[in-house]
């Protein structure tokens, strides 16, 4: 049979000396040129044809999810190793930080805001303050606003209200009085809190009463991107109010603070 195409053409016998001079990628299977062999590779078969790769083991490759891509360098032999590499994905460019070599953790936030009205300042009569009988009376109001800047995370916050330093005379009997401060919360969450002190006197003589105040605190958590309304309410009920008595330096005051958990 004369062999009439390929390297071994032009003679009737397929004979060492015409094979010397063939190269296995002649072969119609094998493919040694789209990737060059490199020194130590075998033939691997690809599904389709024989291609080079290394002997034994499994081939390292790349790959991609929803969080993380992973990078594969090198040709795997041992001159030339295989070098893997992870990038994590971060979602939005905001959610999270690199703490260290690649570790990537959700940012924390954090924040606080302090908020303080006086109502009384100075001595002055009861009756000048609060109409006697004419219930829980607004005094002094400020209003802002406290937002979770975290797109993702929730926010525990702590609300504190307190009641500051009252001075309060008292030169004849026949006084009931409450004050309090009050902080209304609406907008992402729906709450309330308040304190109060309350100031009696039924005996004959005069008397003096100093009150460093009260507080109570209060925790609700914010969602991600969560902005609250804060209304810090000075007030007082002037309940009877027979004789003369005067107040001096009333303080209302809002704490709230709190964080993002990872």
């Amino acid at each position: 049979m004369a062999v009439t195409a390929g390297c071994c053409s032009g003679g009737d016998l397929f004979t060492c000396d015409r094979l010397g001079g063939c190269s296995i990628t002649d072969l119609g299977d094998v493919d040694t040129t789209t990737t060059a062999p490199s020194p130590g590779d075998i033939l691997v078969w690809d599904g389709s044809q024989w291609v080079p790769g290394p002997p034994g083991g499994a081939t390292v490759v790349g790959g991609e999810t929803s969080t993380s891509v992973t990078n594969v360098t090198g040709g795997g032999t041992e001159d030339d190793p295989y070098v893997v590499t992870n990038d994590v994905k971060v979602a939005g460019g905001d959610n999270a930080m690199d703490v260290r070599d690649g570790l990537y953790v959700p940012k924390h936030y954090f924040d606080a805001l302090h908020l303080q009205a006086t109502s009384v300042a100075g001595l002055v009569p009861f009756d000048e303050v609060v109409t006697p009988g004419s219930g829980r009376t607004d005094l002094v109001e400020l209003t802002t606003q406290f937002a979770n800047p975290s797109p993702d995370l929730p926010m525990r916050v702590v609300l504190e209200a307190s009641l500051n330093h009252g001075q309060f005379g008292m030169r004849s009997p026949g006084l009931a009085a409450v004050i309090y401060t009050r902080v209304e919360v609406t907008g992402a969450v729906e709450t309330a809190q308040e304190v109060h002190q309350r100031i009696l006197d039924g005996r004959s003589g005069p008397q003096e009463i100093d009150i460093m105040g009260s507080t109570r605190k209060h925790a609700f958590t914010i969602p991600p991107g969560g902005i609250i309304n804060l209304r810090l309410l000075g007030q007082m009920n002037l309940i009877t109010y027979t004789g003369s008595a005067d107040i001096n330096e009333l303080n209302h005051r809002l704490a709230i603070w709190g964080g993002t958990t990872f």
